[in-house]
C-alpha cells in the first residue's frame, strides 16, 4: 500500500458525483433473474461493481462492457455445474444480497471473501436461509459460508438491527419461489435502502406489498422483466466532496437526484445544521462554507455518513455529538474505534459511548495516519488534510478503489493540494 499526503487547500470546482453502487449491485443481481438483455448505463467499476459482475459471469451471465454501458444477457436461470465458488471481494452487499437468490437455484454454492468481508458476520444470513428451507453452514458464522437446496418461500421473522442488505436479498428472491411468503421485520435500520429495493423490483415487473410497517407479503410465481436504467450518482461517495465545500471554500456536484431513496442524500441536512450554505437544483448541489457550529445528528438510518460527518464535526470550534453509532462495528473497520484512533494523532479528541460519539473540534494538526483498509476511512482522513494546518499522510489510500476509484482525482481537480 502506499502513501499520499493532502495538504490544506482551498476547494473551488465542479465535480460529478460517481455512480451508485447502491443501484449498480442491486441491477446486476435483478439481471441473473431475468430472461433477456439488462443494460446498465453511467456505471462505474468501483472494486465492489466488479466482485458482482464477476459473480454472475460466473453463473452463466454474458456481460457486453462499452464505456460506461454494462449490457448483461442471462436466460434467467444459472448453468448446471456439481459446486461453484463465488467469491465476493470485499462487499457485503454482495454476501448478503446473493445468497437468498442462489438459493433459488438447486446447487451448490461457497460463497467467500476476502480482507475486511472475512471478520463480518454472516449469522443473518446462515439463519435466515436454513428457516427457509435451504441448508446453510457458515465458518462459526464467518465466511466461507455453504449453500446448498432450495429456499421454498415461507413465513419469516428477520432482525434487521445489523443490516438491511439480506432483507433486500430476501425481497428479490422471493418472488420467484414456488409458494407465497410473509416477511416480518424486527428494528429495520436503513429503511431508504429498502425502499430502493422495493422501486427497483417493481420496475422490473414485480409485486411486493407492504400490509403493515415492516410486514412485506411477496407473491410466489412471478417473473421478472429486462430492464433498462441510468444509474444515478452516489449520494454516500458524494457526501465527502459536500463535506469539503463546507469546510474549505465552495463546490459544485452534479449527478445527484434530490428525490433518491439513496439513505446518504440525508447529508445535507446535517451539513446545514452545522452551518454551511447549500443551493440545491434540478441537477447539481452547491455548499460553501460558513461558519461552522457544533451540531448533533442521528446516524441510525445512514451509518455510511458517519466518515463525512465525524470530518465536519472535527472542524467545528466544539462538542459535536454522533447517535447511532452501534452499527459502525460491523463496517469495513470498527469505523468509530478507527476515527478516534486517527484524529487524536492529527489533534482531534473523539470520546465512543454505547451509541454515541462525541467529537471536539478545532485546530487540525496533521502527521500520519493509517486508512486502516477502509474506502471510507481514507476519504474521511483525505478531506482533513485539506483543513490540516501540517498536512496528513495517510498508508493505505488506495483503498478507495473499493467504492470511488477516482476520489483522488477528483479532489485534486477541485483544488485538493495532493502529493
Amino acid at each position: 500500500m502506499g502513501i499520499k499526503k493532502v495538504f490544506k487547500s482551498k476547494i473551488s470546482g465542479t465535480v460529478y458525483a460517481p455512480s451508485s453502487k447502491s443501484v449498480i449491485l442491486r441491477a446486476i443481481a435483478l439481471s441473473l433473474l431475468t430472461n433477456g438483455n439488462t443494460v446498465i448505463r453511467n456505471i462505474n467499476f468501483s472494486d465492489d461493481v466488479l466482485a458482482a459482475i464477476n459473480i454472475v459471469t460466473e453463473l452463466g451471465v454474458k456481460t457486453n462492457i462499452s464505456k460506461e454501458t454494462l449490457v448483461l444477457e442471462s436466460k434467467g436461470k444459472i448453468k448446471n455445474s456439481t459446486i461453484y465458488n463465488l467469491n465476493c471481494g470485499e462487499s457485503g452487499l454482495c454476501l448478503r444480497m446473493f445468497s437468498p437468490i442462489l438459493s433459488l437455484f438447486k446447487n451448490r454454492y461457497i460463497l467467500d471473501g476476502t480482507g475486511s468481508l472475512k471478520n463480518r458476520t454472516v449469522e443473518m444470513v446462515e439463519k435466515g436461509l436454513n428457516k427457509l428451507g435451504a441448508s446453510c453452514i457458515s465458518n462459526s458464522g464467518f465466511l466461507p459460508v455453504e449453500i446448498n437446496g432450495q429456499i421454498n418461500g415461507a413465513d419469516i421473522t428477520i432482525d434487521g438491527s445489523i443490516s438491511s442488505q439480506f432483507l433486500s436479498g430476501l425481497l428479490i428472491a422471493l418472488p420467484l419461489c414456488t409458494q407465497n411468503s410473509n416477511i416480518k421485520v424486527k428494528n429495520l435500520k436503513s429503511r431508504p435502502y429498502i425502499d430502493l429495493t422495493l422501486k427497483m423490483v417493481r420496475e422490473a415487473g414485480i409485486i411486493i406489498k407492504e400490509s403493515e410497517k415492516n410486514i412485506f407479503t411477496v407473491k410466489g410465481n412471478q417473473k421478472y422483466n429486462p430492464f433498462d436504467i441510468v444509474a444515478e450518482g452516489d449520494w454516500s461517495g458524494a457526501s465527502f466532496m459536500l463535506t469539503a465545500g463546507a469546510i474549505s471554500g465552495e463546490i459544485i456536484v452534479k449527478n445527484l437526484q434530490n428525490n433518491s431513496f439513496q439513505a446518504d442524500k440525508v447529508i445535507l441536512d446535517v451539513l446545514g445544521i452545522a452551518g454551511a450554505e447549500i443551493k440545491k437544483n434540478n441537477d447539481f448541489i452547491v455548499v460553501k462554507k460558513k461558519d461552522l457550529n457544533p451540531f448533533e445528528f442521528d446516524i441510525s438510518e445512514s451509518p455510511d455518513l458517519f466518515s463525512p460527518i465525524a470530518v465536519l464535526a472535527a472542524n467545528c470550534d466544539g462538542k459535536s455529538i454522533i447517535n447511532g453509532t452501534n452499527r459502525l462495528k460491523y463496517k469495513e473497520s470498527k469505523r468509530g474505534e478507527v476515527i478516534k484512533k486517527e484524529f487524536k494523532l492529527l489533534g482531534i479528541r473523539a470520546e465512543i459511548f454505547k451509541n454515541r460519539i462525541e467529537i471536539y473540534g478545532g485546530n487540525i494538526g496533521g502527521g500520519k495516519v493509517s486508512a486502516n483498509n477502509d474506502h471510507r476511512i481514507a476519504m474521511a482522513l483525505a478531506i482533513m488534510g485539506i483543513s490540516s494546518i501540517k498536512g496528513v499522510e495517510i498508508d493505505g489510500w488506495e483503498s478507495v478503489s473499493k467504492s470511488y476509484k477516482d476520489f483522488f482525482s477528483d479532489l485534486q481537480n477541485i483544488g485538493g493540494n495532493i502529493k
